[in-house]
């Protein structure tokens, strides 16, 4: 790519773009469809996790006149560690994360560098599907669109979450913040809270957080992450998270909450949030259980 005659090019000039992907083609699309949000940022980081797709990605990005550099690990090392190499080699002040499954627009870019530059340590943005849900899906109401990974849009106040997560790196690399790994994806396992654990510790160092009102961003949400055995796994691993966290019972309460929010009729509201709790609460007594059994086998091997 030639180089930038006119810094005044670079709309974002101290905001860098961040993605952690196992599946390189879906960068490409993602690089196709929002190259003009990602040419307006000083430089866009991929981390690919396991996987080998350097040359595909740097020709679209000499394509598209996108500042590109691509890492890759030999081996799968989750989510929450590519995340942490992303922050560590940061080469400016903000770090926006993108799912490699969001689509984003200039705009949506802008408000975040804007939030950033009005004194927001932490931005995020409601992430929405690009469909609607099938009427045959009866087992997903609104109050299940948290396990889909976008926003339920009953929330009046949603959070920063991971498929669109700017942060201040330089505040994170000066409080020593990092995602945990423990609650980062890796392969098929689906644990999560890295994103809201981190977006936590940035808080209680004194970051400020900010949801951009508009515009919304699209997670181009996997049809097969629609079908009801998913959904109940995907709760499954958010109880099994939430021992990891250590907020058992807060994060069971918060579930129920969840859940119950959403416009159907009382009878399959209740029936869902019950399904769906007793979900999260099996995978909390799995990991209860796992714990025991790794705390056991230690004690047995050095006592």
């Amino acid at each position: 790519m030639p180089p930038l005659t006119n810094k005044e090019e670079i709309e974002c000039r101290d905001l860098s773009i961040g993605i952690c992907s196992t599946t390189p083609q879906r960068v490409v699309r993602q690089m196709s469809r929002s190259y003009d949000a990602f040419s307006s940022v000083a430089r866009v980081q991929v981390v690919l996790d396991g996987c080998d797709g350097t040359a595909s990605l740097q020709r679209i990005g000499e394509l598209r006149r996108i500042r590109l550099t691509v890492e890759q690990n030999r081996e799968q090392r989750g989510l929450s560690h590519c995340r942490n190499t992303l922050l560590a080699q940061c080469p400016t002040r903000y770090l926006l994360f993108l799912d490699d499954d969001v689509e984003v627009c200039r705009l949506a870019v802008r408000a975040a560098y804007h939030a950033f530059q009005q004194g927001a340590q932490v931005v995020g943005a409601r992430l929405i599907m690009p469909y609607r849900i099938p009427s045959r899906a009866r087992h997903i109401t609104e109050g299940q669109y948290h396990y889909l990974g976008v926003h339920n849009p009953l929330d009046p106040t949603p959070k920063a979450w991971g498929a669109f997560l700017g942060v201040d790196a330089a505040l994170a690399a000066e409080r020593n913040l990092c995602f945990r790994e423990d609650l980062g994806r890796l392969g098929g396992a689906l644990q999560c809270g890295d994103d809201t654990t981190f977006v936590e510790a940035m808080k209680r160092e004194g970051a400020k957080e900010v949801v951009i009102p508009r515009p919304a961003v699209i997670h181009r949400v996997r049809p097969s992450r629609l079908r009801f055995p998913y959904l109940l796994r995907r709760a499954w691993w958010q109880g099994r998270s939430e021992v990891r966290r250590r907020r058992v019972f807060p994060g069971i309460i918060k579930e129920i909450r969840r859940n119950l929010l959403c416009t159907c009729g009382l009878s399959r509201k209740v029936l869902l949030a019950s399904c769906y709790t007793t979900a999260v609460a099996l995978g909390v007594g799995t990991e209860w259980m796992l714990s025991l059994v790794k705390r056991n086998d230690t004690d047995n091997r050095f006592g």
